[in-house]
């Protein structure tokens, strides 16, 4: 898991300034969290505007000829993102190892069997358009943010969610309502599906603010003071 994660965040720092790639966290009905996809800035397809996305299920756009879904628990495509033919030629694609994965392995694996590549070459006028309104602070805030999350979750050995997923209930919980309406609020999250990652007393929002032990702090000013990330999750 640890190795995953680390991965997610290289393929996000490689890729998200000259592509916009972004990173989602999700749920499977019935199964919980533990997954997650990528997508470009310029063309969201799960993001809280979105139509076709569930509050805990997987969105339509997710189910496409293109897997770019995978387990913070598992090295592998889930056989329910691939096409039929694509399921026919190759079965489930997953990374099989004897020995302890180094996160290089796992990173070279995900970009190869996801072909981010040819996902950006399909999606060129989008990503065009994206650089175009894309600012320098504002993707190395989101950078950090991926970071920052990472490394909390990593830390507690949790897997990456978003407030959504850690305070979800198939019932109706007021208690849990309000505590996530609390962390959007003082987060200030525009995007409440994809702006805010973490684990449960840390989160950390791509405008530059983190709840921690619900106080609010600025971690992209101590950043810019010369903070590491490591630094700034220790203070």
């Amino acid at each position: 898991m640890r190795q995953i994660t680390k991965a997610i965040y290289l393929l996000v720092e490689k890729y998200h300034r000259l592509y916009g790639l972004e990173l989602y966290l999700f749920s499977h009905s019935g199964f919980g969290p533990g997954y997650w996809g990528f997508q470009v800035a310029g063309n969201r397809t799960w993001s809280a505007r979105s139509s076709i996305v569930n509050d805990d299920g997987i969105g339509k756009k997710v189910r496409n000829s293109y897997s770019l879904v995978s387990y913070l628990h598992d090295v592998s495509l889930p056989s329910w993102s691939l096409s039929m033919d694509k399921q026919k030629a190759k079965g489930q694609p997953r990374l099989h190892s004897s020995k302890q994965l180094r996160t290089h392995t796992v990173v070279n694996w995900l970009e190869k069997e996801m072909g981010l590549i040819n996902y950006f070459n399909q999606h060129h006028d989008a990503i065009e358009r994206w650089r175009g309104t894309y600012t320098v602070e504002a993707a190395e805030k989101y950078i950090l943010t991926i970071n920052l999350a990472g490394l909390a979750a990593t830390e507690r050995n949790s897997l990456l969610v978003t407030p959504g997923q850690c305070y979800d209930s198939y019932y109706d919980n007021s208690e849990f309502d309000q505590i996530k309406e609390d962390i959007y609020t003082k987060l200030r999250a525009e995007d409440r599906k994809i702006d805010i990652f973490g684990t449960k007393g840390k989160w950390f929002c791509r405008n530059g603010l983190a709840l921690i032990d619900n106080t609010v702090v600025n971690f992209w000013q101590e950043y810019v003071k010369g903070k590491s990330a490591k630094e700034i999750l220790a203070t």
